[in-house]
This record gives C-alpha cells, structure tokens and sequence, in this order.
C-alpha cells in the first residue's frame, strides 16, 4: 500500500486548534459549552468560595455570664474583612448555675465587659475551640438521669457549690479557664465541708501565685497585682503581698 493510500485511509490528523475554533465559530456548540461546562464549574466555584468565606463561632460574656454568636465574611487569599460582623444570642445556652450567678454579684473586680472566644469556625476548615469551651463543657454536665449535674450537687452540698462556683467564676473573670479542671474536680473528692474549703483554697492560691508570677514577669504589673489580690483572699502569702505592695509602690 503507497503512502499516499494509507493518509487517505487514516484521514487528517486531530487538531485542537481547529476543534476549537469551530467551537467558537458554531454558535450551538458554543452554547452547549456554556451549559455543559462553563456555568456550572463557575457555579461551584462561586459556591465553594461563598463557604471558604464564611466565618462563624461562640463567644461569652464572664461580667454578663451570656453566650452569643457571630458571624461575617472575609476573604480566605487575603484575609481581607468583606462584611461586619453579626451577633446574635445562643439559642439553647447553657443554664448558669445560681451559685455562679451570686459570685458573679460578689465579684470585687471591675465588671468592664469582655468577650472570651469558646469556638470558631472558617470555611471549610475544621473548627477551632477557644479556652472558656472548658467553661461551657462544665455547664452542660449530665448526672446518669440527663439532669444538669450541677443544679443536683448545689441541692446536696450547698456549702461546697458556694464555694466551688465563688473560685470558678474569679477564675473565669481573670480568664484562666485552663485552670478550671483543676477546681471542678475537687466535686469527686468524699471530703467535708471544711477539708473541701481547705483543699479549694490551697488550690486558688497555688493557682493564682504562679499566675501572678507570670503576668509580673511578662511586665504587666496591673494584672499581676489584680490576681495576686484575688489570692489574698484565701489565704495569707509573701510573695502575692510582695506583688500587690510593688504595684502600689510601698
């Protein structure tokens, strides 16, 4: 067979140049171009990037003890703000414990308002949880009757939930949410009132100590003194009346 028979006989080569130029030049495969490929891989892309945008979470208020949500847009390439930010209230809070409620009342610190992130969201991503989630895990504690623990533990030991929320909520207000576990757990210790109080004071000024240690040695004095105030209260200790005396200058 000649050469010439066997180009005949497999026929021009494929040219995608020429593919698409008759593409364009057909108006009808232009069209199906557009419905079959073009709009909808547009479409996803507007709608992947609508939800790469979206940023949302849970915020809370330890001077209003409330919870709220937010929400806004920003560009995910640039980090670029796009809209403000919308809140709203938490639908099913958390009920607040009455005696967290009444050491909020007794706090002796500015009640100035501050919001502590719980959890955040960003697009796609998986979500983030803030330091007062520690906060909002306790508060929905269960007993074995999926009652909230905690209303039960203040009708059996009224004393202990006093002063265990009293703790809590100094802490919450000073924003060491990390150290809440520590507090909680003396709820598992079978301890008297008195052992209780002993054990939870030992444990706030061992906390607040270090704390005000730390916040001395990061240079802010302001706050150092403010915790080392709060430790005062349960309990007589050098060094946390060394911090509050520098602070005042004596």
């Amino acid at each position: 067979m000649s050469q010439s028979s066997k180009v005949a006989k497999l026929g021009k080569p494929f040219n995608w140049a020429s593919k698409v130029s008759w593409i364009f030049a057909d108006r009808d495969a232009f069209r199906l171009l557009l419905v079959c490929f073009v709009l909808p891989g547009l479409l996803i892309s507007v709608v992947l990037y609508a939800v790469e945008t979206c940023v949302s979470g849970i915020e809370f208020n330890p001077a209003t003890l409330t919870f709220r949500t937010f929400s806004f847009q920003r560009d995910p390439f640039f980090d670029f703000q796009l809209t403000g930010i919308k809140h709203n209230t938490l639908n099913n809070a958390p009920a607040m414990a009455m005696d967290l409620i009444a050491a909020r009342n007794q706090f002796p610190l500015d009640q100035a308002s501050r919001w502590d992130l719980v959890s955040i969201n960003k697009g796609w991503s998986f979500g983030e949880n803030g330091s007062a989630k520690i906060l909002l895990h306790y508060l929905l504690a269960k007993d074995s009757g999926n009652n909230g623990f905690w209303l039960d533990f203040a009708k059996q030991e009224p004393k202990k939930s006093a002063a265990l929320w009293k703790a809590v909520y100094q802490l919450v207000r000073l924003g060491f949410y990390n150290e809440l576990p520590r507090i909680f757990e003396l709820e598992l210790d079978p301890t008297d009132t008195d052992q209780f109080s002993n054990e939870l004071a030992n444990r706030m000024r061992s906390i607040l100590l270090k704390r005000a240690i730390e916040q001395q040695k990061a240079g802010n004095s302001a706050a150092a003194s403010v915790t080392a105030s709060v430790g005062l209260t349960y309990g007589d200790n050098t060094t946390l009346q060394e911090i509050v005396d520098r602070h005042a200058g004596k």
